[in-house]
């Protein structure tokens, strides 16, 4: 499914719009609030099934893309802009969750219908994720990220632990290992028995000479 497909679906508890990164639109100003709005979705993404954050969609579907974001970062040429975007929203994520959560991670810039937008592509983690900006921990719950706190969120890691959503390194370098194995197995038995047939069938040959 492409992106465009994907975005007319709307929102869901995979899948978050932002219409902008800073740029509040109603004041027509920069707002480092709406920063937060971002991180925090990503951060309940982390700690649930992973997903889609895209920026310079509204809530509506329409895709408003990132220009007016791009404005507040200097009068260079657009190229320099996204850079020092990119650069603003990588530090704030870095700085409002952990730099561990890089790793689960994808940033790009994606154009749709001619408009630049940010994606950042989420994947689960089985590490638990608190924001550090208010130590809240947050979930998706449908098209929101929730807030849990106490004995729900002392649950909620419990559960994942034991039931977990995304397998380590070492468990898919095991499975890789075991597959190897698995497939060399069978690779060799085949040619045993052919070996094998080939024989008896010389032999056979040999006895009726």
């Amino acid at each position: 499914m492409n992106l465009k497909n994907l975005i007319e679906r709307g929102e869901s508890d995979m899948l978050e719009f932002k219409e902008t990164f800073r740029y509040n639109v109603k004041t027509n100003t920069k707002d480092k609030i709406l920063k937060k709005e971002v991180s925090k979705a990503v951060c309940a993404m982390l700690n649930s099934k992973g997903g889609i954050v895209l920026i310079g969609v509204a809530d509506n579907k329409k895709i408003e893309g990132i220009k007016r974001d791009l404005s507040l970062y200097g009068k260079g040429n657009e190229s320099s802009q996204l850079d020092k975007l990119r650069i603003d929203l990588d530090d704030h994520i870095t700085n409002a969750i952990d730099i561990k959560s890089k790793k689960f991670l994808k940033i790009d810039v994606v154009d749709v219908d001619e408009k630049k937008l940010i994606k950042i592509e989420v994947e689960s983690s089985n590490e638990p994720f608190c924001h550090s900006e208010d130590e809240t921990f947050y979930v998706r719950d449908g098209p929101r990220s929730i807030q849990l706190s106490g004995k729900k969120m002392g649950e909620y890691i419990s559960d994942r632990s034991k039931n977990p959503l995304v397998k380590s390194s070492e468990d898919l370098f095991q499975e890789t290992l075991e597959m190897i194995y698995s497939e060399f197995r069978d690779w060799a038995q085949e040619k045993l028995k052919q070996n094998y047939s080939l024989e008896v069938n010389k032999k056979n040959q040999d006895g009726r000479i």
